[in-house]
């Protein structure tokens, strides 16, 4: 069992096994992959669009979507 998340946009894929920070106007999550009872509310995001992709110079990643919602690794 691998404990690794897929998002796909058309022909990008971005696959992690890292926890990472899913902040919308409502609330601040820490999601893990590895825990996939607990990943509503990145799914919830569906069919969002993807809007902006950053990684920053530390390495952080940064998936900003449709409506505001950011997807951050660290």
């Amino acid at each position: 069992v691998d404990h690794q998340l897929r998002l796909r946009f058309g022909a990008t894929e971005v696959v992690t096994e890292s926890p990472f920070h899913l902040l919308t106007a409502d609330a601040n999550w820490e999601l893990d992959p590895e825990d996939r009872v607990h990943l509503g509310p990145l799914l919830d995001l569906y069919p969002a669009t993807l809007e902006d992709v950053a990684v920053e110079g530390d390495g952080e990643l940064r998936l900003r979507f449709q409506g505001g919602t950011l997807a951050v690794w660290t």
